[in-house]
C-alpha cells in the first residue's frame, strides 16, 4: 500500500516536473512531430508516455529482485544506448529520418523519441 502511495506520488510529481520540460522545441528543432499523422489529434500522448514511464519503473523494479545493481546499471545504460541509438539511425535514414519530408502514418520516430525521452 505504501509504495502505491509512492509511485502514485512520484507519477503526479514527474507530471508536474515535465510540464515545465520545452518537449516540442525538441521536435521541432529537428523536424519531427509528435504525433503521426494517422493518430486523432484527441489522443492524450503525454498520457501515454506517463504509462510508458510506469511500466519501465515497474520493470525496473522487479529487476532490482534479481539482479544486483551493478549488473542492473549496466542493463539500463545498455537500453538506453540501443534505443538511443536506433533513434539517431532512423533519424539519418532516408526512408524515415530528416530527408523525408512527406507525411507518412508509419513514420512513428517522433512518437517513440517522445515516449522514450521522459523516461531518460
Amino acid at each position: 500500500m505504501v509504495s502505491l502511495l509512492v509511485v502514485t506520488a512520484l507519477i503526479f510529481v514527474y507530471d508536474k516536473l515535465m510540464d515545465f520540460v520545452p518537449k516540442h522545441s525538441l521536435f521541432h528543432s529537428v523536424g519531427l512531430t509528435p504525433l503521426p499523422p494517422s493518430l486523432p489529434p484527441t489522443l492524450p500522448l503525454q498520457m501515454v508516455s506517463l504509462l510508458v514511464v510506469t511500466a519501465l519503473v515497474f520493470v525496473y523494479n522487479r529487476l532490482m529482485d534479481f539482479v544486483p545493481k551493478h549488473q542492473l546499471f549496466y542493463y539500463v545504460g545498455l537500453f538506453y544506448f540501443c534505443t538511443f541509438s536506433s533513434i539517431a539511425y532512423m533519424l539519418a535514414s532516408p526512408t524515415y529520418g530528416l530527408a523525408n519530408t512527406k507525411a507518412d502514418p508509419s513514420r512513428l520516430l517522433g512518437t517513440s523519441f517522445f515516449l522514450t525521452l521522459p523516461s531518460a
